[in-house]
């Protein structure tokens, strides 16, 4: 309301000067205008791509998992029980919570110490590439095994995971944490 009467005072004084031609006279004391106090405005809220949010679930799944919160991990995986199930054969196959935690007595659940690649696949699927952080806070790195060559089995230090999107718009993760024998 206030803006719209000094923008009709402004036209009036404009129309006034041009007809009639006379000086405008200005007070020479000046008078006190009060302005609108500026409110805070949100800055608007950064994009997050869906790439982002596939990364993000990689890095939670895994972070979830090397804390010992299966039952939270269990929202975030969508592979397979199958093979969980064959390495932990005395766990119920019904308990999810209880597969994961047996599956990480035998997995490297490690943290995500950096994600190092990441390429959507299809319209659902991402591909990322992170390395995982070892106990002492190095890059852990999977190397020869088994009695195996350099040559024959070099070491690895990134692992790759297929994050897929949902209907529901959430992401799950495909695939276990490296499995060391």
């Amino acid at each position: 309301m206030k803006k719209r009467i000094a923008v009709m005072l402004a036209a009036m004084v404009i129309l006034n000067m041009a007809c009639t031609a006379q000086p405008v006279v200005v007070p020479s004391t000046p008078t006190a205008t009060v302005l609108p106090t500026p409110t805070a405005t949100a800055s608007p809220a950064p994009v997050v791509t869906d790439e982002q949010r596939a990364q993000q679930a990689l890095i939670e799944f895994f972070d979830r998992l090397h804390r010992g919160d299966y039952a939270a991990a269990v929202e975030l995986f969508g592979g397979s029980y199958e093979t969980i199930i064959a390495y932990v054969p005395n766990v119920d196959p019904a308990d999810y919570p209880a597969l994961l935690q047996g599956m990480c007595r035998i997995h490297q659940c490690l943290k995500v110490r950096q994600v190092v690649s990441s390429l959507q696949w299809r319209d659902h699927y991402f591909l990322i590439g992170v390395q995982l952080e070892d106990p002492e806070g190095g890059v852990f790195t999977f190397g020869p095994c088994c009695g195996a060559s350099l040559e024959e089995f070099p070491p690895r230090s990134v692992f790759e995971y297929l994050v897929m999107k949902r209907a529901d718009h959430t992401f799950v993760v495909i695939g276990l944490p490296p499995y060391v024998p």
